[in-house]
């Protein structure tokens, strides 16, 4: 009996003397060390509505699935930034590194994806990301007037959402920047049949949500995103434009990029979205067009049009290059004369772009018909 007292005794020791040394060892002496760091450059304190937003995200749970830690381990800053550093929770109380990570990290979240992605992600996960399993928060929208509206909660919670690592965002943002100015496409591979079906596996996957199973740009989160997501059958695009876009995305609209993916899987997109598009554009092919419309449509584009797309069509105008998201290039994209005319009426909200419905039907005809040829590489 003694000699099992003698045991426990021991035990007892020696469980508070582990103890004692873990809370010297993870608590004390990282206190000592990091109690004189300083908020890093660019780190501010969060606004009333992003503290708001951090109180609905520690409600519904999301910190259960997404962290908020970058980790020193091989890959991790490829795939979502800089490893985070001590002192940038340093206002963190309590801290949501999360549990385990179920969905992406969002410590670098700050300005990756717009807000309407983000809140169209949050009215239906499955509109923007087709295979994603996290649920849905449709009460925190409402509808008025026919028009689905984000709460002030749903707002919220995007606000921080938008400002978890914004001390890295402008780092990030310049070194995508970067890429998306010395990207080059490339040679296409052989298109097969084989990437053709990978492309439609891929599209259903990806692409569908925003730009509907068709191309036709209905999908679930159509009604949330401005600018809208693009038309697929209204455009007739070059599989390198493809590619490119879906390796840079669109800065300024929901667009994200895809460079994650293999380049054959961005390829095999890129041929399956051009089976999406018109094979020929009935309205620019007529016989009836003549030089003098062509010259009315290129008096209409200098005057209108060329100071935001260029004097070309190629989206390098003086005033385009400050804008986001930028204008498109026609050369590259060749749009179809029905959808540059509804275009033209109706401008594309989001952008920079306005209607010129005041414009006269005879003029606007024209501008479409000079843009058409524009983008076949038919006029300079």
């Amino acid at each position: 009996m003694k000699r099992l007292e003698r045991f426990q005794t021991i035990f007892l020791i020696a469980g508070i003397g582990f103890f004692l040394l873990s809370f010297l060892g993870m608590g004390l002496a990282p206190w000592t060390t990091l109690k004189g760091l300083q908020l890093p450059e660019g780190m501010t304190a969060r606004t009333p509505e992003e503290e708001q937003g951090r109180e609905i995200f520690m409600q519904e749970a999301c910190w259960h699935c997404h962290t908020q830690f970058v980790r020193p381990v091989a890959g991790e800053s490829l795939r979502y930034g800089p490893v985070s550093t001590a002192e940038e929770h340093a206002l963190e109380i309590p801290q949501l590194f999360g549990t385990r990570r179920v969905g992406p990290d969002l410590a670098r979240e700050s300005g990756k994806r717009s807000d309407d992605w983000q809140l169209a992600h949050l009215y239906n996960p499955r509109g923007t990301v087709p295979w994603s399993i996290m649920p849905a928060f449709p009460w925190m929208f409402e509808e008025k007037d026919g028009q689905l509206v984000p709460t002030d909660k749903a707002r919220a919670l995007v606000a921080y959402i938008q400002s978890i690592g914004r001390n890295t965002a402008d780092q990030m943002k310049a070194a995508n920047d970067d890429y998306r100015r010395n990207f080059v496409a490339g040679h296409a591979p052989e298109k097969s049949d084989a990437l053709l079906e990978r492309g439609h596996y891929l599209y259903a996957r990806e692409c569908s949500g925003c730009h509907g199973k068709t191309g036709n740009a209905d999908g679930i989160s159509a009604k949330l995103l401005v600018p809208a997501a693009a038309n697929l059958t209204k455009i007739q695009p070059s599989a390198e434009y493809i590619y490119t876009i879906l390796n840079t995305g669109i800065p300024g609209s929901a667009m994200p990029h895809f460079r994650d993916y293999k380049p054959e899987d961005l390829w095999a997109i890129s041929f399956y979205v051009q089976t999406l598009s018109p094979e020929t554009d009935i309205a620019s092919t007529g016989s009836d067009m003549s030089s003098s419309l062509l010259e009315r449509g290129k008096q209409q584009f200098a005057a209108l049009c060329a100071t935001c797309h260029g004097p070309s069509g190629a989206g390098d105008g003086p005033v385009g290059a400050a804008l986001v998201p930028s204008p498109p290039a026609f050369t590259k994209l060749r749009p179809t004369t029905d959808h540059i005319l509804k275009i033209l009426e109706t401008g594309v909200p989001g952008t920079a772009m306005v209607p010129f419905a005041q414009l006269p039907e005879e003029d606007r005809q024209a501008l479409a018909y000079f843009v058409r040829q524009l983008s076949e590489g038919k006029v300079q």
